[in-house]
């Protein structure tokens, strides 16, 4: 493997983007970040430790990949709690194909939310997606990539880091 971004550089955009969303939802009345599990696990509860806007804090679960094959895609959890009324932000490790963002800004949509953006740590370069979320960490290449929450199947998202597998 080879460290593509060091757990330095990951704290450091983590806090920049939590001033970002900060700055964006201060008015906020009921801010909730919603975490695609379970990639984003590391990534959600780093953002909201970071974060000074009162917010609370759902998941949904969507699977797309086996191993490094990219499969169809599946909502297995909703939200728990009421979003409808409130800001949301559906937060996810890394932005692909944006597949995963589309079909959960549906599902999420459908709940009547008062808004809805979509917050990433990273996005891969040239995949031609659709929707580019509104707030995001890094731009990443093509390279299939491991750690802070990305997973080779199921493993590696213990890693501090992330790395090229």
């Amino acid at each position: 493997m080879r460290v593509l971004l060091t757990e330095h550089q990951l704290r450091e955009r983590i806090v920049a983007l939590a001033a970002e969303l900060d700055d964006a939802y201060k008015e906020s009345s009921d801010l909730v970040l919603v975490g695609v599990l379970r990639g984003a696990i590391y990534f959600l509860s780093n953002l909201s430790r970071a974060m000074r806007t009162p917010h609370r804090i759902d998941f949904v679960e969507y699977v797309s990949y086996s191993g490094t094959s990219k499969g169809t895609g599946n909502v297995i959890k909703e939200c728990s709690d009421s979003v409808s009324n409130a800001d949301v932000v559906l937060v996810d490790e890394i932005c692909d194909t944006g597949e995963t963002i589309e079909k959960l800004r549906g599902s999420i949509l459908w709940r009547q939310p008062r808004s809805l953006a979509s917050c990433v740590l990273l996005v891969k370069e040239g995949t031609g997606r659709t929707h580019l979320p509104e707030f995001s960490g890094f731009e990443v290449g093509p390279d299939f990539v491991v750690g802070y929450g990305l997973d080779h199947d199921q493993r590696y998202r213990h890693l501090p880091y992330v790395a090229v597998l």
